[in-house]
């Protein structure tokens, strides 16, 4: 995963690596900007979900920003807003390749990740709101245990990258 994502981060007053991910914590990429107001609107929601299931003991969650901001006095801003970790704003090759690989066509995006980075749902925001402190468990199961979780649980909607059409 750390070839997905790279090995430097920023949080609002220091800089991170790969190894400081919770090994154990559910991955997030959060793709927002500072200048969008639905982010604007989710991101206090999700930093409150965040803030809850994580404490000193035990990270739950990991989220990664991936800022779509125009420049970087705007990104270190909206960071100031949030508990995430980001790509460092320079670091545009990776932020480009993210985007084209979660085919970002809108923000807010929420991409919960499997532990080999593939995509465990691309509808993070969506759980989020469903589920608000809750979301974590629903995500570990669905990391964990994926053919445990049912169509209620992802609130009706079906992944058909597990259905398989012929042999």
């Amino acid at each position: 995963m750390d070839k997905l994502l790279g090995n430097k981060f920023i949080t609002r007053d220091s800089e991170k690596t790969f190894q400081d991910l919770s090994k154990d914590a559910v991955i997030t990429l959060y793709f927002s900007a500072h200048w969008c107001p639905p982010c604007k609107s989710f991101t206090p929601k999700y930093s409150q979900v965040f803030n809850a299931v994580n404490n000193e003991e035990k990270r739950r969650l990991e989220v990664i920003f991936v800022s779509l901001d125009r420049d970087q006095e705007e990104m270190l801003e909206y960071l100031e807003s949030c508990p995430f970790m980001a790509l460092p704003f320079s670091d545009k090759k990776r932020i480009e390749y993210l985007c084209r690989k979660f085919q970002v066509t809108g923000i807010p995006l929420l991409v919960v990740l499997n532990k080999d980075g593939s995509v465990a749902s691309m509808d993070g925001r969506g759980d989020v709101m469903r589920l608000r402190e809750g979301v974590v468990d629903y995500w570990e199961k669905l990391i964990n245990h994926p053919e445990t979780v049912t169509l209620e649980e992802r609130g009706g909607a079906v992944s058909f990258k597990r259905f398989r059409i012929g042999k």
